[in-house]
């Protein structure tokens, strides 16, 4: 569902774009707009590059948070999903021996009739 959502989010905002006369960005693209860096980054060109690689740094480990969120996520609902398979199976077995049960009974009840 969250996903088809972003879905129509991505395509709707597309749309709202090119109505409004916009460029519409692309995976791949860079933006056209111009960015003027602050003033104390052009004098000391290590400060810029410390800032953004500790920038890079923070998205990075968020990253790996949230992937690691997400693989500790899928590995609760796949262990919840071999449970519910397991007692599905138990169940299957359980009416398979009932039905061959009934059906034995019924063999039995239409001889005797």
């Amino acid at each position: 569902m969250y996903a088809r959502c972003l879905g129509l989010d991505e395509k709707y905002g597309e749309l709202i774009a090119l109505l409004k006369g916009e460029d519409v960005m692309h995976v791949g693209q860079t933006s056209r707009q111009r960015v003027d860096l602050p003033s104390s980054y052009s004098s000391d060109t290590s400060k810029f590059i410390d800032d953004t690689s500790a920038s890079l740094d923070g998205h990075s480990k968020a990253f790996v948070d949230k992937v690691d969120g997400m693989i500790k996520e899928v590995d609760e609902h796949n262990a919840i999903w071999k449970g519910k398979l397991t007692e599905m199976k138990k169940q299957a077995e359980h009416i398979m021996a009932q039905r061959r049960n009934l059906a034995s009974q019924l063999l039995d009840f239409k001889n005797n009739i």
